[in-house]
């Protein structure tokens, strides 16, 4: 009986396993964490900042990373910060509003102060990068990986 089929020959996959070897935990976790936020800051981050109309609010966008050094946890998008002072919300909460709008609002004596409608930017940016990320981290993981081993191999040469 013929078995005829289609086979895929992966080229060089021999040398990047080698390479991922050759590197300790701490610098793999280095290089992974390294790739993940430019994946982030290229994919989603920047977007984001472009969609905001209001250039003090770009800031409140970014890239929050876990402190736990045995696990990788890294997002991107709005950071909910602190109040500059006692009557400023955060802008993290005014771009909520933005986004998601608020009903009729009415002070304690009574006085109309509107609602504020729901302009939805952030989410469709957030969403739209996603793919982009995975995109990301698979093609340059390796790429990433080279780059490293050579700076560590300048390093041992020194």
């Amino acid at each position: 009986m013929n078995n005829d089929g289609i086979t895929y020959e992966l080229t060089g996959m021999k040398e990047f396993l080698d390479a991922l070897d050759a590197l300790t935990d701490k610098e793999l976790f280095a290089v992974v964490r390294s790739g993940v936020r430019k994946g982030l800051q290229n994919n989603i981050v920047k977007p984001v900042r472009a969609a905001i109309p209001y250039a003090s609010l770009k800031k409140s966008v970014g890239i929050v990373s876990d402190k736990n050094k045995e696990e990788l946890t890294m997002w991107g998008g709005v950071i909910m910060g602190k109040r500059p002072d006692a009557n400023t919300p955060p802008a993290g909460a005014i771009l909520r509003w933005l986004e998601y709008g608020t009903a009729v609002r009415t002070t304690k004596a009574g006085a109309n102060r509107g609602a504020i409608s729901a302009k939805s930017m952030i989410i469709p940016a957030i969403n739209s990068g996603v793919p982009a990320v995975v995109d990301f981290l698979n093609k340059d993981f390796g790429t990433a990986i080279e780059t490293f081993l050579s700076k560590k191999i300048k390093k041992m040469n020194k």
